[in-house]
Order: structure tokens, then sequence, then C-alpha cells
């Protein structure tokens, strides 16, 4: 089911939608408008899920609808690609954080005036995390803020696990005057098994670094949020994992 023309606006109000180049020569290219309870497939695309629908996963998490944004695969460091929604509005003077739920598979990027944001972990449920972002200088402002779907880079092969392409579903999203919850003391990091063949769920608190070595170097996993799963891209690989606090 494809929304007639101007449903996309009143499924999404106040947001626009991009849709960046997928790569050349893809098999999925980009689907450049909005899809209604159904599903992307490979193709960079944007898909609100209704209560209506109620097909697998394809339900809402609170309310009457869930976005999901999928994003291009990786093509190469030069190539900027992203899907996503965006908007221009004042945050409210008296509010802290933005919070909201997602459940996410690669690396989500979201950005304040064109400026890269953290988000932390606040609180996971079984199917999404609920997420917050500190927006309190920013607050009584009219910014630019957009949630977008990045291609994670192709890693050194022993950190191949990391996916490629990533989506997300998003939801709730509301600002309010309770300040972003860091976690305390150094970072902490629990392995358990994943869904897929070989593949491990990463639950982590600060900042999530790898190495292909216990002793380093050791580089920060940017834009990968909490839980993450890695799943084995070919052969037996080697990755070291460890969680810092938040610096």
């Amino acid at each position: 089911m494809l929304p007639r023309p101007g449903d996309k606006e009143s499924l999404l109000p106040f947001w626009t939608t991009f849709f960046e180049p997928a790569c050349p020569n893809s098999q999925f290219p980009s689907i450049p408008y909005l899809l209604v309870d159904d599903s992307c497939i490979g193709s960079p695309c944007l898909a609100v899920w209704s209560q209506a629908h109620q097909k697998g996963t394809y339900v809402p998490f609170a309310g009457r609808y869930t976005l999901h944004i999928q994003g291009p695969q990786f093509c190469q460091e030069d190539v900027p690609s992203a899907t996503g929604i965006q908007q221009r509005a004042t945050i409210p003077a008296d509010a802290r954080s933005l919070s909201f739920l997602a459940n996410i598979s690669g690396m989500i990027q979201i950005k304040i005036n064109g400026q890269t944001v953290r988000a932390v972990p606040q609180e996971t449920f079984a199917r999404y995390t609920r997420y917050a972002v500190d927006v309190s200088a920013h607050a009584g402002l009219e910014v630019d803020l957009s949630f977008s779907a990045v291609p994670t880079p192709q890693w050194p092969s022993f950190v191949g696990r990391l996916p490629n392409q990533t989506m997300f579903e998003l939801d709730d999203l509301r600002f309010g005057p309770e300040p972003v919850q860091f976690s305390d003391g150094p970072g902490t990091m629990t392995l358990y098994p994943g869904t897929a063949a070989n593949s491990w769920i990463v639950d982590f608190t600060g900042v999530l670094e790898y190495s292909g070595s216990p002793g380093g170097p050791w580089i920060p996993a940017e834009g990968l949020l909490s839980p993450l799963e890695l799943v084995p891209r070919s052969g037996p690989e080697v990755l070291f994992l460890r969680a810092r606090a938040w610096p």
C-alpha cells in the first residue's frame, strides 16, 4: 500500500524526508517515497507501520504509528549517503533532554544544527530502548533537527561483524525538563548470543571501543548505540572490545 499524494505530510507532520543516493549500480535502489505498512526489503527507504497492520515485527511501539528508517549500504568513504527525516523547530525553553524510543541495527546519526549529538540509553524494554539527547544548550532556540540511518564503514576484517546497512524504528519523541542520565563509574559490557548464527549482542554503558589486539590501539565505535548485534561477515576473526566511561 502506497500513500496517495499529500498523505506523506499527514503521516509525518512538520517533518521532511531525505533520500541521499544509494550505491551506484546497487541492486536495491532508493525508494524515494514513503511506504505504509510495507517492507523496504534491501532498499533505502522510510516506512510507517500502523496499528491496523499488526503483521510480524511491523507493530507500533507507542500510539498509532512507528517510523522505520532504512539507510543505504556502504559504498566508499567519499560517497556520503543517508536516509532520514528533518525539521526546523523551536526547542522548549525548559527542555534539557529529547528522548525517543528506537530499535537500532547499525549506525544512527542525530544532528542539531548540523552537529552530531550523542544519544544515551536510558531504559531498555523487550522490543526497543528509550534513548535521550542532551538539548540544554539549545533550550529556547530554533534549530534544525534530523535523524538518519547511515551506512557503517567497511571496517578492517577483524571487525567485520559490524552491520553494513543501518535500519531503525523511531517513535515517541518528546522534550522534557529531565536531564540525560549518564551511567556512573566505568563503562560496562555484557555479551550474550544474538539472533543470527555465530552472532553476539553487546549490551554496554559508556563508550564502546574495538581493536584487533588486546593491547590496542583502541578505536571508539562512534554512532553505535547499545544494545548492538555483531554478525560475522566471513571466516574466523578476532575482535577485542571494551567499554569506558563517558568523557
